[in-house]
């Protein structure tokens, strides 16, 4: 059984050098290795636990279409101890994690959370292209000084929530949460749902293998069909040989 607290570690066992998720949106693509996914996971981690007092069941909320950077917050939320939350609400969390986008321009409620960081989505960004609302963090801006490496302080029991989700996801603990892993290459789409995502990226790493997730844009600028034509031959390209989710 493989918990999402130890990902981390298992990114950076073995080849560390092997991508584990390749990144394609409009007019970029993005390739992590084990070892720098870990180091940005270890970065933002430390932020949480450092100066957000992150720790065992801490609610952490992850607003927005999938993206690279939101898997990184919600490995460094497992990583802490805390609970990812992607379900739909209104209720108040402790950290709530955002495009810096929807929330300059209050599609999303910076006063949903005690802390608000703002994502920038732009690959290699050292800073918000928007002006974000006051005291939310500017993700770009800040990651970068923090550890590479770190320690939590505590850990999470079996039985504590690490992703709390809408139907039929629900709420699942430490001990269920990632599925049986596969060594392959797998591609996601990031026209399903956040949790998605998430389960088959976790399921995959702990397996040793890894994950190609394509932003709907780029898929709808590639044909929209995974199967053929240009959508395909990049997925090829990449050496997909896994069942597409």
């Amino acid at each position: 059984m493989t918990r999402p607290d130890e990902l981390m570690r298992l990114l950076r066992s073995g080849d560390s050098a092997r991508p584990r998720i390749i990144w394609h949106a409009p007019g970029e693509r993005i390739e992590l290795s084990g070892r720098v996914l870990s180091t940005w996971v270890a970065k933002a981690a430390d932020l949480l636990q450092e100066d957000l007092d992150a720790e065992v069941g801490t609610r952490v909320r992850l607003e927005g279409a999938p993206h690279w950077r939101l898997l990184v917050w919600a490995l460094a939320t497992w990583t802490v101890g805390g609970t990812v939350q992607t379900r739909d609400g209104s209720e108040r969390v402790d950290v709530l994690v955002a495009d810096g986008e929807r929330l300059a321009s209050g599609e999303v409620d910076a006063e949903a959370a005690e802390v608000v960081v703002g994502l920038t989505r732009a690959a290699l960004a050292r800073r918000s292209p928007v002006d974000l609302p006051d005291g939310v963090i500017d993700e770009a801006a800040t990651l970068l000084s923090y550890a590479d490496e770190m320690e939590p302080y505590d850990r999470a029991s079996d039985d504590d929530i690490a992703l709390v989700a809408d139907s039929p996801a629900g709420e699942i603990a430490y001990a269920n949460l990632v599925g049986a892993g596969t060594a392959d290459r797998i591609h996601v789409s990031g026209s399903v749902s956040l949790t998605e995502v998430l389960l088959a990226a976790t399921s995959a790493w702990a397996g040793g293998g890894s994950v190609v997730l394509t932003d709907p844009a780029w898929e709808a600028d590639h044909g929209g069909d995974p199967t053929s034509g240009a959508f395909a031959d990049v997925l090829e390209s990449e050496g997909v040989s896994a069942p597409r989710a």
